[in-house]
């Protein structure tokens, strides 16, 4: 009798013995009863090996769906970020920095192409400094104007100023005369010069100022007689009233005088606050005085009384002569102690 193992009981570690035997030929046939097939299986073993087999199968699927998701999830998010790097997105906050009323010309290019931070904030520290360096203009020119529209100067008009700070003579035109009411002179078609802007930056000689000196101090007489003509002028045409003269002028209020004892009024209370203050504490301090003073004559007398009693005990007792020695002892020490703090105070 052969010993066989079937390729299914083999896999799970199962064996058994047949009790069929093989001839000559190759046929089998069964044995006799005595040689019955006794078969061993194993069911434990059976069934743990079913189980591991369902556990592997379970545990490759879910190992693939793990690999497969994070796969996923990682190419999304590559494709994410090349996205917002090929077209980032304008935020709200962006947009108040960048897309305000200030030219910045990197917003139309930022969707196309990135910046670095540093490149941004270098950008907008130089829009921020042309902006103030804008605003300070306009408000020296709002000064310099009295709070009215900013200066506007031409070339022209710089030259005309310059011409005629640094020239000696400068011509005017278009000056009416009050003779004539409005219309022009009948003078000559030529302008006459004038030289009312004088040459600051030429260096005059005393004796030069001297003479200027002289020439105002002659020249004040001769404006007072024109002034007068003037003014007979006026009289003499009534159609040439001045301006002036057509409003009534109020009479001057003569200049108010401060009223200095309305300012020294507050000053003169608080003084004499401070006064009364001083004089109450003055009256305290004499109080203390007197206080320290009566006090020092109760204990004077308070001493004599001990004094007193000590002498009456001696003297009944003359056994105690050295009891009574060492109370003048402890008086006359107290005695200098007070006469040492009447010194202090």
């Amino acid at each position: 009798m052969t010993m066989a193992r079937n390729s299914t009981a083999g896999q799970h570690g199962a064996f058994y013995f047949s009790s069929k035997v093989t001839d000559d030929e190759g046929n089998s046939r069964p044995t006799s009863s005595n040689s019955q097939e006794k078969l061993v299986e194993v069911d434990s073993n059976e069934a743990h090996s079913f189980a591991y087999a369902c556990f592997a199968s379970f545990y490759r699927f879910l190992w693939v769906a793990v690999v497969i998701t994070c796969t996923f999830i990682l190419l999304l998010q590559v494709t994410i970020c090349v996205n917002k790097l090929r077209h980032p997105v304008i935020t709200t906050q962006t947009q108040v920095m960048f897309n305000s009323s200030l030219d910045f010309p990197a917003v139309t290019v930022c969707q196309r192409q990135g910046f670095k931070l540093s490149q941004l904030k270098n950008a907008w520290q130089t829009i921020k400094k042309t902006t103030k360096k804008k605003q300070a203009t306009v408000r020296k020119s709002l000064m310099m104007t009295g709070g009215g529209p900013p200066i506007k100067s031409e070339d022209g008009e710089h030259d005309t100023i310059v011409d005629g700070v640094l020239s000696d003579q400068m011509p005017l035109t278009g000056i009416l005369d009050n003779d004539h009411c409005g219309s022009p002179p009948p003078g000559p078609s030529n302008p006459t010069t004038v030289n009312p802007v004088k040459n600051i930056f030429l260096t005059k000689s005393d004796e030069e100022e001297e003479k200027e000196m002289i020439t105002l101090e002659s020249a004040k007489p001769a404006e007072k007689d024109e002034a007068e003509r003037e003014d007979m002028n006026a009289d003499e045409k009534p159609f040439c009233i001045k301006p002036k003269s057509l409003f009534f002028h109020k009479k001057e209020k003569p200049p108010s005088i401060p009223n200095h004892k309305k300012k020294l009024d507050p000053r003169r209370e608080v003084l004499q606050g401070e006064i009364d203050m001083l004089s109450q504490r003055k009256e305290l301090v004499a109080l203390q005085l007197e206080n320290e003073r009566l006090r020092k004559d109760f204990l004077t007398l308070q001493l004599e009384n001990e004094r007193r009693r000590n002498q009456l005990y001696t003297t009944q007792n003359p056994a105690n002569v050295s009891l009574s020695s060492l109370l003048n002892y402890l008086e006359s020490a107290d005695n200098r102690r007070q006469s040492a703090n009447g010194s202090g105070d």
